[in-house]
């Protein structure tokens, strides 16, 4: 089970709570393949705004920019075998970094719904502690089908349409 430990750095003018965040984490463990769903697991997650994304944006990506979600892994490489034994301890993913406003903007201008974009961008942020990527082209559409099956079975609709 996949806990998400939710810090403020801004408060979220989004509806977003402990069931969503269950549900996510629920879903999200049953289908991702890296570690064992009954893994005890955990992440901390940052909801801020545009200029604190930024700056850590410029500082660890070198770009100058906000950008919606930032995700700061643990591990450099997930290897699975280690983590199938593993099941009597929690471990700790990482931290994803989500900027609200950015969100709130992109959303408007996607006309999409708030917090299906942020739930898409949360679970993509998972999926990168997990080792997922979209360096490649093979590796997106992995990483994309995946977080299209988890927004589904949430009840969202594709975000890539």
């Amino acid at each position: 089970m996949l806990t998400i430990n939710l810090i403020h750095k801004d408060y979220p003018p989004i509806k977003i709570d402990d069931i969503l965040f269950n549900n996510i984490s629920e879903i999200l463990m049953k289908y991702q393949n890296i570690i064992p769903a009954k893994q005890k697991s955990e992440i901390s997650l940052v909801l801020c705004n545009n200029l604190f994304i930024q700056k850590l944006n410029k500082k660890y990506r070198k770009q100058d920019k906000a950008t919606n979600v930032l995700s700061f892994p643990t591990f450099d490489k997930f290897d699975k075998n280690k983590f199938i034994k593993a099941k009597s301890y929690t471990l700790y993913l990482g931290d994803i970094i989500i900027s609200i406003e950015k969100i709130l903007q992109e959303s408007k201008i996607q006309k999409k719904d708030n917090v299906a974009h942020f739930t898409h961008l949360l679970i993509h942020g998972i999926l990168h502690l997990l080792g997922y990527n979209h360096v490649t082209n093979n590796d997106a559409e992995i990483m994309e089908k995946l977080e299209i099956l988890i927004l589904d079975k949430l009840g969202y609709k594709n975000p890539y349409q």
